[in-house]
């Protein structure tokens, strides 16, 4: 690369995105500073172009660059994709070298402030958006994506790295909700590249094996292919390969490690494991090599894209990157299908209905314990519905409950704090294994049907005390409190309640409602308090997610209140 790259993105990025920044705060003369920050800006929605496909307008729009932006030049929301696109941009007109410890430093600062929800420390631009990064920050469904853009040519240092490592770690705790990308000069040049020249994917040289072909009414063909090919183009293309995909790749999810541990352990059972891969494609062609041979076939497809198997393709390819020896021995099964002759809007039926048939899920097999039926059998005698199949309705919800409030419930209500942070992180993590903990300390012979509705009663009592402080409240400290930490708050008050009085039928839950809410509102304060002297930097949708954090923060409160428990004592 040169500097006549960097003159050719400065040139498509200027006359891009000059005429949509906003650059009514950039004073003094039109000198060479005075450029370097208008191409700052530039840069930094021509990154946000590349990376989340937005209009030129949109990604100008997103520019926060200036005094007070506390390292962030640029904040995007796509609530398609569910994701909070950051980003830091700077230009060097010389195309060399790469960000400094100090420019990491600022933007490393500004992500823990905006997560934290410290918006004073932020100029009006990003102000203006609060509500919206708010709300996306503390939904479960996003996750943060860190865009570094640098016209440089060099990779970041390794201190730099080092210090980017420690930091994703850091965030991602208890699940992978923070992804890393540095844009250098070469990847700038492939955006502009793509922009340029239209983005399509073709491969060739694909090798299937025992393949066979699908003629009718539109041509497609199918088989086995190796994983480390597959490796190769996440390596290659990455997530430019989902582009028509339904859900991106979630990085660390349980179905995610178990496929990975497959990898690892046992390559040769991943093809009877996995579902596959599905490409849709332009064209698709064999080529005459190993003609007419089933065994092997060698082909070429224009314009790809994978819209069924996110999952697989990108554990495959982040795991050939740990342990390439065991995934080249793995086999994937892989379905092209040719667009050519398909009628106008094939293409998303495809994609549509691979991605929503429906799946059974570890809650599914709740349904074969006989202890959910009895419970449904002596509830109902008090007009009680409890719906613990897939497809069962409640009419009024005031007089029935889920299997998942019920597992919420007793997940928080039990001593064992581990529970009620399971039931936040993954609730799906409770149900895994019928036979045996955690769900059997939950779900087991001694379990009453009558307490237990009383307990999702008192439950609903504290989650609504938690869903009206983030109602009423404006945005401040605790509202991340009663959002993030509502299973630990639950947990917490409940542990205070003498068992004896979940018992007890001859006091109505409603009647101590109040004192309920009111105790709740107590445990946030206190909650609130700890997390700030103990994990001030510290995300809170990863830190309630961290069970030994929520010990230490349980721990912590019995110390301040006391062992006994207080609330409605005999």
């Amino acid at each position: 690369m040169s500097t006549i790259h960097v003159q050719r993105i400065k040139k498509s990025a200027l006359s891009r995105f000059k005429d949509f920044i906003d650059t009514s705060d950039i004073s003094g003369p039109e000198n060479e500073q005075w450029e370097k920050n208008i191409l700052s800006r530039c840069l930094a929605s021509f990154t946000l172009s590349g990376f989340c496909d937005v209009s030129d307008e949109i990604a100008a729009e997103s520019i926060t660059d200036g005094f007070g932006d506390n390292g962030l030049d640029a904040i995007y929301i796509d609530n398609v994709e569910k994701s909070i696109n950051l980003v830091q941009s700077k230009w060097n007109e010389n195309g060399t070298g790469s960000i400094s410890m100090a420019d990491w430093l600022k933007y490393q600062k500004g992500i823990e402030d905006l997560v934290n929800n410290r918006f004073d420390n932020f100029n009006e631009k990003i102000k203006s958006k609060r509500e919206r990064i708010f709300n996306a920050i503390h939904n479960a469904e996003y996750n943060l994506v860190l865009l570094i853009s640098y016209t440089g040519t060099n990779d970041l240092s390794q201190e730099v790295r080092e210090a980017v490592d420690s930091f994703i770690l850091k965030m991602n705790d208890t699940s992978e909700i923070f992804e890393f990308h540095p844009c250098n000069q070469k990847k700038l040049y492939e955006i502009l590249l793509a922009h340029q020249t239209g983005e399509h994917i073709n491969i060739e040289e694909i090798q299937l094996n025992n393949w066979g072909k699908h003629e009718h009414p539109y041509e497609s063909f199918f088989g086995e292919i190796n994983a480390e090919t597959v490796a190769h183009w996440w390596e290659r293309f990455g997530t430019r390969m989902l582009a028509k995909n339904l859900r991106k790749f979630k990085g660390k999810t349980n179905v995610n490690d178990s496929m990975r541990l497959t990898l690892q352990n046992s390559p040769e059972d991943f093809w009877y494991f996995n579902n596959g891969i599905t490409i849709l494609c332009d064209s698709i062609k064999k080529s005459p090599a190993y003609s007419p041979e089933r065994n092997i076939g060698i082909f070429k497809c224009t314009n790809a894209s994978i819209v069924n198997g996110a999952q697989t393709f990108g554990s495959i390819g982040e795991s050939y990157k740990a342990y390439p020896d065991m995934v080249k021995n793995a086999g994937v099964f892989i379905r092209f299908i040719q667009l050519e002759n398909t009628p106008d809007g094939y293409a998303n039926k495809i994609t549509r209905y691979n991605n929503t048939q429906n799946k059974i899920e570890n809650k599914d097999f709740v349904s074969l314990d006989p202890i959910h039926e009895n419970i449904r059998r002596e509830l109902v005698l008090d007009d009680v519905v409890y719906a613990y199949k897939s497809g069962d309705i409640i009419k009024n919800p005031v007089q029935g409950f889920t299997v998942e409030d019920a597992t919420i419930a007793l997940s928080c209500a039990n001593t064992d704090v581990d529970l009620s942070t399971m039931s936040k992180r993954e609730l799906g993590l409770l149900w895994e294994d019928i036979k045996s903990p955690p769900y059997t300390s939950l779900f087991n012979t001694s379990l009453k049907s009558t307490y237990l509705w009383r307990l999702v009663r008192v439950y609903r009592i504290i989650n609504e005390s938690l869903v009206k402080y983030q109602i009423d409240k404006v945005i401040d400290d605790k509202i991340l409190t009663t959002i993030h930490g509502n299973r630990l708050v639950t947990h917490i008050v409940l542990q205070r309640i003498e068992k004896s009085y979940l018992h007890d039928e001859r006091i109505e839950v409603d009647t101590v409602a109040d004192k309920l809410k009111s105790y709740t509102e107590e445990i946030v304060s206190l909650v609130d308090d700890i997390i700030k002297k103990k994990y001030p930097s510290d995300y809170p949708n990863s830190l309630f997610k961290n069970i030994k954090k929520c010990k230490t923060i349980s721990e912590n409160i019995k110390i301040r209140l006391g062992i006994e428990k207080t609330l409605f004592p005999e």
